[in-house]
């Protein structure tokens, strides 16, 4: 992980501070609500970037990808219906399960994001 990508991670994280409430404040089922509308956007960059690139996509991944945008659709009006999870907050330990998964969403992320700059880079150099 590049000094910049760390910075880029930390900036998200504050954002999203702002956005949703200080991050200690979520109890698991807010942050798997929070975490499934990003997944949505995600998907929903990747569907954006395979039509621009010309639709290289086949028709199971490009279902599977809209099915993710829609979840995340539906996970972002649960967040607004109930005022975002700062509201559903319950102080709670999270389990050593919850976190190892969640560590593990954040490895791939971050690999993800990694493999996009490499990318990126080849780009710009080649």
């Amino acid at each position: 992980m590049t000094a910049i990508q760390a910075v880029d991670v930390l900036t998200e994280c504050r954002r999203q501070d702002e956005k949703w409430g200080p991050r200690r404040n979520h109890d698991s089922v807010g942050w798997f609500f929070i975490l499934m509308e990003e997944v949505g956007e995600a998907a929903e960059a990747v569907l954006v970037a395979d039509r621009e690139a010309g639709g290289g996509l086949d028709a199971r991944d490009a279902a599977l990808l809209e099915e993710a945008v829609g979840l995340g659709r539906k996970a972002e009006q649960v967040l607004e219906d109930v005022g975002a999870p700062v509201s559903m907050c319950v102080p709670e330990c999270s389990t050593t399960e919850e976190r190892k998964e969640a560590m593990q969403i954040a490895a791939v992320a971050l690999q993800w994001m990694m493999t996009i700059d490499d990318r990126k880079g080849s780009a710009d150099a080649g």
